[in-house]
């Protein structure tokens, strides 16, 4: 496969991640609603290693660390986005 083709099919790739991004920033925007009617802290640092844990099963042994550095920039745009909205941390 010449690297075009591969690159092709990484912007592809890419696409689908920018869009799932904005899906799961607008569930962000839901729940910093819900905590800021509650109260409740943005940040929630055992939920998060749970996520690590169940997402990091998906990947390859080899992919975990990195995976979980995408996971940990996640959760800082979101925290960073409900902050934004006014649910402090």
């Amino acid at each position: 496969m010449k690297i075009e083709e591969i690159r092709k099919q990484i912007d592809a790739v890419d696409d689908e991640i920018a869009r799932l991004y904005g899906e799961r920033m607008a569930r962000v925007l839901e729940i910093a609603a819900a905590k800021a009617k509650c109260g409740a802290s943005a940040a929630d640092p055992e939920r998060e290693k749970r996520i690590i844990k169940r997402v990091a099963k998906a990947v390859k042994p080899e992919l975990r660390g990195y995976l979980e550095r995408v996971f940990q920039a996640l959760f800082e745009t979101s925290r960073e986005y409900q902050k934004e909205l006014k649910v402090e941390s």
